[in-house]
């Protein structure tokens, strides 16, 4: 009991840990010596289909790249894995041969973190089974997209998930940070929803992680990041009725009358019901209310108008429009851009390296908010958006409902008394603007950060600028998370940027970046398996 004791203390003084000699992704930093150069002959001996920029620099330039045009990083290699024994040998292949794996199912991280110099990246999303256990359960493989996973649940059962927006999200990442979405006040956050899952850990094994078995890597899965404890193959998660009718709305005003608007929409989201999604976006130029609702029309007008709605100023645009559940994702997938119409939903099945969302240059952070912005933090955001140097937003996600009903230690995620999450984004089209675009972003998120009450962050919007990012992120939940790091990585291969923090007194391994231009090889395998959205139909499950 004392040396578990004593080994406690030791996570508890250590939020930050000693970055290993593992590879460090966009750091610049230059690894060990390079290992030997039996990496590739094992690669090849697993089947998988690997790419290098030697053997095919086309596809490897491509395949490289992240959603954020900006972050440009190259990975020693390109794995491609279809089933979980592909995950396995790959990483045994790794392993053996001191590189680490870098994990990948969507490439939609912020900051680009699956993709890391010098590494293995291992894209998964051909992993991107959907299998339908029963009326309330699905089995999906951690590569599928949320478009893909959406379309297949609606069609096989009339079903719904609760996650995110943009259906070129990868699985993997999205669920496993946690994951907020038009049904999280209803249903809560898309990690709630996990109850099981496959893992393969940094010896190449197999686990699996229910409320039974390892249920302590649960936990860590459900709003703690993922990749920095081994490469989830498979979810199994709950799925819910889909709603009868959707309706989706968006209404405009004029940046001047932010504080009016914002003020009443504080005081009234949080009582509005589960049913009704809702986020509060300022612009350079207007200030906006969009969101979902799991009903009618003539029933969202009532809960608007019995709150207040028709007394707010005058509107530069409102749009009100009922439709079928999954016509509302698809919608969704384009909300940046307006409501379009959505009459293929087919166009929500996105295969393995496709998706409605065009990349490009962007940097965000995030806040935690606990308690109303006050009249002057509102204020602050107006006047940041006086002095806008290139295209960018505020955005407040309404929370509370189901996200807030799980007690705050019942998974990783850290944030079940926020009323509202912040994503705070700048973009550009010029990368000489960057610095600009990004200074903006700075000011705007340091003049409003004194009027959030709280220091905490979202790890889906993951921010390497991020201050003591570990507390930011895990809150109270990081000792436990430290402990579970430990005793699942406990020579800390998985040396991911912002994962979880490992103990300084725990020895790494002495994975590393390499350099394949050190050798020529004989032969590439190319295998190439057509990957297509895999639904097993109901009527053939037992």
């Amino acid at each position: 009991m004392a040396k578990a004791a004593a080994v406690l203390v030791v996570f508890l003084s250590s939020l930050f840990a000693v970055r290993s000699s593992f590879a460090m992704s966009g750091s610049g930093s230059v690894g060990p010596p390079s290992p030997s150069s039996g990496l590739l002959p094992c690669l090849q001996g697993t089947g998988v289909r690997v790419v290098t920029q030697a053997s095919d620099a086309a596809s490897f330039d491509t395949d490289r790249q992240v959603w954020n045009e900006k972050i440009q990083r190259n990975p020693a290699v390109i794995a491609y894995a279809n089933v979980a024994d592909q995950v396995q040998q790959v990483v045994r292949c790794g392993r053996q041969n001191n590189v680490q794996v870098s994990p990948r199912s969507g490439g939609h991280s912020y900051e680009g973190y699956s993709v890391e110099d010098g590494t293995v990246l291992l894209d998964i999303s051909g992993l991107d089974s959907l299998q339908v256990l029963d009326a309330d359960h699905a089995v999906i493989g951690a590569g599928i997209k949320l478009g893909p996973l959406y379309l297949g649940l609606y069609q096989n059962g009339n079903r719904a998930f609760p996650a995110g927006v943009c259906p070129g999200v990868g699985a993997g990442g999205h669920l496993a940070g946690g994951g907020v979405g038009m049904l999280g006040r209803q249903y809560g956050l898309a990690s709630d929803q996990i109850v099981a899952l496959d893992m393969v850990d940094a010896s190449g094994n197999l686990i699996t992680a229910d409320a039974s078995n390892n249920s302590d890597l649960l936990f860590a899965s459900q709003g703690g990041g993922g990749g920095s404890l081994g490469i989830v193959t498979s979810f199994t998660i709950k799925t819910y009725p889909a709603p009868a009718v959707t309706t989706i709305y968006q209404v405009n005003w004029d940046l001047n009358d932010l504080e009016p608007v914002m003020t009443w929409w504080q005081k009234q989201a949080p009582s509005w019901p589960n049913e009704l999604s809702s986020d509060f976006m300022a612009f350079s130029s207007n200030a906006q209310i969009a969101g979902n609702f799991a009903g009618s029309k003539a029933d969202l007008m009532a809960i608007l108008n019995s709150t207040g709605y028709q007394s707010l100023p005058s509107k530069q645009s409102e749009d009100f429009r009922e439709m079928p559940y999954i016509n509302a994702a698809l919608y969704n997938a384009v909300q940046s851009q307006g409501l379009k119409p959505a009459d293929d939903i087919n166009s929500l099945g996105l295969g393995p390296g496709t998706s409605l969302s065009p990349r490009g240059y962007f940097k965000a952070k995030s806040q935690i908010v606990t308690a109303p912005v006050s009249a002057a933090g509102i204020r602050s955001i107006k006047d940041a958006f006086a002095d806008q140097r290139g295209q960018g937003y505020w955005q407040a996600h309404a929370q509370g409902g189901a996200i807030g009903a799980v007690p705050n230690d019942a998974t990783a995620y850290s944030h079940r008394d926020a009323i509202m999450i912040i994503q705070l984004m700048a973009t550009w089209t010029d990368p000489s603007k960057q610095d600009s675009a990004q200074g903006w972003l700075n000011n705007l998120y340091t003049s409003t950060l004194p009027y959030v009450a709280s220091d905490a962050a979202y790890l889906n919007y993951i921010d390497a600028d991020q201050a003591d990012w570990a507390q930011a992120y895990f809150g109270s939940n990081l000792p436990r998370l430290q402990q579970v790091k430990a005793k699942y990585d406990p020579d800390n291969y998985w040396d991911k940027p912002q994962g979880k923090p490992i103990a300084a007194s725990i020895q790494p391994a002495a994975a590393s970046h390499f350099d394949m231009a050190e050798f020529e090889p004989s032969h590439w395998l190319q295998s190439t398996r057509e990957r297509e959205l895999k639904v097993r139909p109901r009527s053939q499950l037992g």
